[in-house]
């Protein structure tokens, strides 16, 4: 059976609406040469093919919606597939509680062409398999899994064997692919989900569960804000949150060496950093750990990130760490606390008398260092537990001057003897301050 437009824009419409049902055995095609369409909407509204091969855009412009528990059987099939031929374009939504589409074996969109599949309002859609963006000359293809119906009712897609994005389960296609999965829509995948070198999945307040397998990235992408259940092998890249979020494993992470764990920081609070959160099963770290800095943060000695716990053993450690430049001397400690299982960025400084933090020593330390004379142990460099004297003889031999890289040049380091005399003037004039005891 084939719906076919003889002209573009020309989109003839198969409707089943208000319980009707129609039932094929023959091949049927929506967009066979032109632009098409077919609705199956309402309670009981019903659409069953027992033949292996049903096409949406074979090589014109198909779209199938089903909606308002309206359904689409083709369990007895082999392909359910969207944009079949090069140039050809296949679009499929189902939407609301009980709209249902049920594939045969294996879902395809984007085979040669272009294909678009959303799930939406709690609807369900299931098969054995899925493929997006098959082959190398597909055009870049997508699924969407959005929102519920309600509670315990959320959009699913049930893949009850493998799952590839950007290809199939022995290859990459090269071509854009994206399972995105938002506001509280599932995803559910019974064997492996391989995302590809082209391919990302995008998690939004959402769930993936891989629960009797692993999720692998074969060069692809996992980024955004949610939970993975299942295990996960990172040979591409992990990037928490849409630009800071939290990223929730549940279960074991391995990064191999060819993987990236990306982490953007803003600010010190908990919710100012990407986090990366393993809930269960082991953590094996190599790979690239790559750091931005986002908005013109300028971390300071003493900051600290939590970038990644675990509530199991850690081990391993990133074997090339890309870091941000940081303001003066400071520098980067990654601290991997085997203890705790739990990796954390700390920003330190090579100066004791470093009493602002900002990675130089200079005048502003020397501001704070008469501030605390005498008064606390703020400008206390020498760990005596006072400041006094002794750390401004400190402050004198560590002096670097501003090492701001927005200064062409730092002020002179003052001599021995001038500082001194400093140091007995500033002494003087702070003993001076005090009121006499009686």
């Amino acid at each position: 059976y084939t719906i076919s437009g003889a002209n573009p824009g020309d989109e003839p419409t198969l409707e089943l609406l208000g319980g009707a049902t129609a039932s094929f055995t023959d091949l049927v095609q929506i967009g066979s040469t032109g632009d098409a369409a077919m609705t199956v909407m309402g309670t009981g509204s019903r659409f069953t093919s027992s033949h292996a091969f049903m096409d949406i855009g074979w090589v014109g412009s198909g779209r199938l919606d089903v909606s308002d528990k309206g359904s689409v059987d083709q369990t007895g099939g082999v392909v359910f597939n969207l944009g079949v031929a090069q140039n050809a374009s296949g679009t499929v939504t189902v939407d609301g509680v009980d709209a249902e589409i049920s594939a045969g074996d294996l879902i395809i969109v984007g085979d040669h062409g272009e294909g678009h599949f959303d799930i939406t309002g709690g609807a369900r859609v299931t098969a054995s398999r899925l493929w997006i963006a098959h082959y190398a000359d597909a055009q870049p293809s997508d699924m969407l899994v959005s929102g519920t119906g309600g509670p315990g009712a959320p959009s699913l897609l049930q893949i009850s064997g493998n799952a590839s994005i950007g290809g199939e389960e022995i290859q990459s296609s090269g071509v854009a692919a994206n399972l995105v999965v938002e506001n509280g829509g599932q995803v559910l995948v019974g064997d492996v989900l391989r995302v590809w070198s082209a391919g990302t999945v995008e998690l939004r307040n959402a769930t993936v569960s891989v629960p009797n397998s692993f999720m692998r990235l074969n060069g692809g992408t996992l980024r955004g804000d949610g939970t993975v259940e299942g295990d996960l092998s990172n040979a591409g890249t992990v990037s928490p949150g849409q630009t800071i979020g939290l990223l929730t494993i549940d279960g074991g992470y391995e990064q191999d060496p060819a993987g990236t764990l990306e982490i953007e920081i803003a600010n010190t609070g908990p919710t100012q950093f990407d986090r990366l959160q393993l809930t269960g099963g082991e953590v094996l770290l190599a790979g690239t750990l790559d750091v931005t800095l986002l908005g013109g943060f300028a971390p300071h000695a003493g900051d600290s990130f939590e970038i990644l716990s675990g509530a199991s053993l850690l081990s391993g450690t990133f074997t090339n760490e890309v870091l941000p430049q940081l303001t003066g001397a400071l520098d980067w400690n990654v601290n991997y606390d085997m203890l705790n299982n739990r990796v954390l960025l700390e920003v330190v400084t090579p100066y004791s008398a470093d009493f602002d933090l900002d990675g130089d020593v200079d005048n502003s330390d020397l501001v704070i260092w008469e501030g605390a004379f005498g008064v606390n142990t703020l400008a206390d460099a020498n760990g005596d537990g006072k400041s006094d004297g002794a750390d401004l003889l400190l402050w004198q031999s560590q002096y670097t001057g501003d090492l701001s890289p927005l200064l062409a040049s730092a002020p002179a380091i003052p001599e021995p003897a001038s500082a001194a005399l400093t140091l007995v003037a500033i002494c003087l004039t702070l003993g001076r301050r005090r009121p006499l005891s009686a």
